[in-house]
């Protein structure tokens, strides 16, 4: 079987910015594994912010939720 390359912006948290502009982008929603219509201001984003919806579907739509790994638990 195959290797998978995940895009790592899949699993960062939506981030508008503080930026005015409004851009019509869509995120990834790893909770419902989804991705999402949102208005980025413009800066101070994250990877997960795509510019169309198919966009967001290739980098992210193939991942299936598997649980997040929590920091704090391994500790």
């Amino acid at each position: 079987m195959g290797m998978i390359e995940l895009y790592g912006g899949c699993f960062e948290d939506m981030k508008e910015g503080p930026c005015r502009a409004q851009i019509p982008r869509f995120y990834f929603d790893f909770d419902n594994n989804t991705c999402k219509p949102f208005f980025y201001g413009g800066c101070e984003g994250t990877g997960n912010n795509f510019e169309t919806e198919d966009d967001c579907k290739n980098k992210c739509g193939g991942i299936r939720k598997m649980g997040r790994a929590d920091p704090a638990e391994g500790m």
